[in-house]
């Protein structure tokens, strides 16, 4: 497992939400998972016009460590 403190990923997922997509809310989202296997995942928020069509910082970080067939989790940080 990594052996990044609870903090760092905070830090990184200040960082991150700066990639967000957010045309319509100007609210930035990221998130940070650290996986049991010491695998960091990042996601933003992904905003559409269409509300049913977006995406959460959260959901995008875990839709991306499954699509590696990563689904046992040590730490999420989702930060605004």
């Amino acid at each position: 497992m990594s052996t990044l403190e609870p903090l760092e990923l905070i830090k990184k997922a200040r960082k991150i939400k700066n990639n967000a997509y957010q045309p319509y809310s100007n609210y930035s989202v990221g998130a940070v998972i650290l996986t049991e296997e010491g695998e960091e995942y990042e996601g933003v928020n992904i905003e559409n016009i269409t509300l049913d069509m977006c995406s959460h910082a959260e959901r995008t970080v875990i839709k991306s460590a499954i699509s590696d067939y990563l689904i046992h989790y040590a730490d999420l940080n989702v930060t605004t």
